[in-house]
């Protein structure tokens, strides 16, 4: 549903992602619109009267493909049910200016809840803290208040072995399940699993994993049970894609295993990577070296539980232990299953 112009604002313009990309050799830029109010139906966005391609519709959050040739202009929204807004102009060339005031209020609270030495915020400020590379991952947490979206699919559509099934609803009586009907309910229990999962690794965040969901109503996608070559080898990798079926842009995560999904998953929250040499490297805050954006552990860093506005501490054990867990069902771990010609 739409709101009245009075309640549904644009407040800002700005980076979906930390960089931009090519896409079937156009070079391309993905944006946010952020406000309030925008519905859950999908409506429309223009700059200067051209429209803009929509790749994802949320009710605080419109993500839109910006090319080079975009105009600057005056940004406009309207809902699915008519109801028109509009933004300040926007100068595309520049790219957009977001303040870091919210970021820089919320870390000092944040420094004063947990005791942190001054050097802490002095971090932060310096060339290694780059405060500006946690600007995104902040404002998605107060805009969208930790909620997340996740499509899953497997790639090729080879799933991962299972070990065993998994144990059905209470209720739920096996025989009267059809041979596809009992499979789908199985990835329901299996995304069940991924969520509990992950909201252990984000305290406070509300994720939905939907087996072969939206791309559109989808904050991610995750494509699982790629063979290493696909990636170089790497366990997983966070991109910028574009599916032509759908013919539509969105960010995805390749992975061989789903214990690499909390880090990469933090990439299209924002999170940069630590280690050196990594686009957009950061080093670590002050005595610090584990967390999960340095692939030193399985829990996080102060500055990335800070920007993510975690609710609480996260307990890596029982996050360890919801893998496990996982794991006795999936097997994720061995060489993927082969693709077939």
């Amino acid at each position: 549903m739409g709101c009245s112009p009075e309640v549904n604002t644009v407040r800002e313009l700005q980076p979906l992602t930390s960089y931009g990309g090519v896409i079937d050799g156009e070079e391309i830029n993905t944006f946010d619109i952020i406000g309030e109010q925008f519905g859950s139906d999908p409506g429309s966005a223009s700059i200067a009267g051209v429209p803009l391609e929509v790749l994802v519709w949320k009710p605080a959050r419109i993500g839109v493909k910006l090319t080079p040739d975009s105009v600057s202009g005056e940004l406009e929204v309207v809902t699915a049910d008519g109801s028109s807004t509009t933004g300040p102009t926007i100068l595309i060339n520049q790219g957009p200016v977001t303040p870091f005031g919210a970021l820089v209020t919320h870390l000092n609270d944040y420094a004063v809840q947990n005791s942190f030495p001054s050097e802490w915020i002095e971090w932060f400020e310096s060339s290694n803290g780059h405060i500006g590379h946690y600007n995104r991952a902040h404002q998605r947490a107060v805009v969208e208040d930790h909620v997340y979206t996740v499509a899953y699919y497997y790639h090729e559509d080879v799933p991962y072995p299972r070990f065993q099934d998994f144990p059905l609803p209470d209720g739920i009586d096996p025989d009267a399940l059809t041979p596809e009907e009992y499979e789908q309910l199985q990835e329901f229990q299996h995304m069940e699993a991924l969520e509990a999962f992950h909201e252990s690794v984000y305290p406070g965040y509300d994720f939905t994993f939907v087996f072969e969901g939206s791309v559109l109503y989808s904050d991610a996608v995750v494509y699982a049970n790629v063979p290493p070559p696909v990636i170089d080898g790497i366990s997983g990798k966070f991109q910028i894609g574009y599916d032509a079926t759908e013919d539509l842009e969105y960010l995805y995560v390749l992975a061989t295993q789903e214990g690499v999904l909390p880090h990469e998953l933090g990439h299209t929250l924002g999170i940069a990577h630590h280690y050196s040499g990594s686009v957009n490297g950061l080093h670590m805050p002050p005595g610090e070296s584990i967390c999960i954006m340095n692939q030193t552990g399985n829990t996080w860093c102060s500055a990335c539980a800070a920007a993510l506005r975690l609710e609480g501490a996260q307990d890596g054990l029982q996050s360890q232990a919801l893998l496990d867990e996982l794991r006795t069902y999936i097997d994720d771990t061995g060489e993927p299953a082969a693709v077939q010609p």
